[in-house]
């Protein structure tokens, strides 16, 4: 059985190059200065970046930020005590823009893929982040920066030095960007549009 070409629309094409998600330079990032290469990493992947800020986490906004993970562990006032000390470092906040930008920031910060059977059929369904560095593959932010496990910051009730976060969907990316907004650590001015001219050769479009 032959493969067959997708030919894509016009309109679908660009939808696609405009696809964004949200990275964030975590607090050890900044302080190890190892920030700018994550930012160097994902200029060589050929990605826009709209978005680039430094900020600070309040109280308020990192529990909310993180409320998925804080609910999800025990007991829930150390998940709180080790999210608060977030917030007395900087974090550099990040809009990537390009095709398939979810999914290769989820596989840059330390992503495992997952896979799922389809009438018989193995397919790749998504990367499922690899939260803990000694486990994250090496070539990743995680894997390569960090091997730390959980049980360190466990017993110690500090962040464990993953580095780098990245929205998982679009839906987490809308979320994430609406807290920010929020509590003003961001605003849509913060935003620019602006030209790659590589993407003419590299996607054939010129946005």
């Amino acid at each position: 059985m032959k493969n067959k070409l997708v030919k894509l629309k016009q309109e679908d094409l660009e939808k696609r190059c405009r696809e964004r998600t949200l990275i964030l330079c975590k607090p050890e990032s900044i302080l190890t200065g190892e920030y700018p290469e994550i930012l160097r990493r994902i200029q060589r992947l050929h990605f826009k970046t709209p978005l680039l800020k430094m900020f600070k986490f309040s109280k308020k906004s990192v529990i909310e930020f993180y409320k998925e993970v804080v609910n999800n562990w025990e007991p829930k006032e150390d998940m709180i005590e080790i999210f608060t000390k977030m917030i007395e470092y900087p974090t550099l906040a990040g809009v990537v823009e390009g095709p398939n930008s979810i999914v290769t920031m989820r596989k840059l910060a330390g992503g495992i893929p997952k896979y799922k059977s389809n009438d018989g059929e193995i397919i790749f369904e998504k990367y499922s982040a690899q939260f803990q560095p000694v486990l994250a593959p090496m070539g990743t932010i995680r894997g390569d920066y960090s091997s730390s496990d959980i049980d360190i910051p466990d017993t110690t009730l500090i962040p464990i030095p993953n580095f780098m976060h990245a929205s998982d969907s679009k839906e987490s990316y809308n979320r994430e960007i609406d807290i920010l907004i929020k509590y003003n650590h961001i605003s849509k001015g913060d935003f620019i549009d602006y030209k790659r001219p590589d993407w003419g050769i590299l996607f054939g479009i010129n946005t």
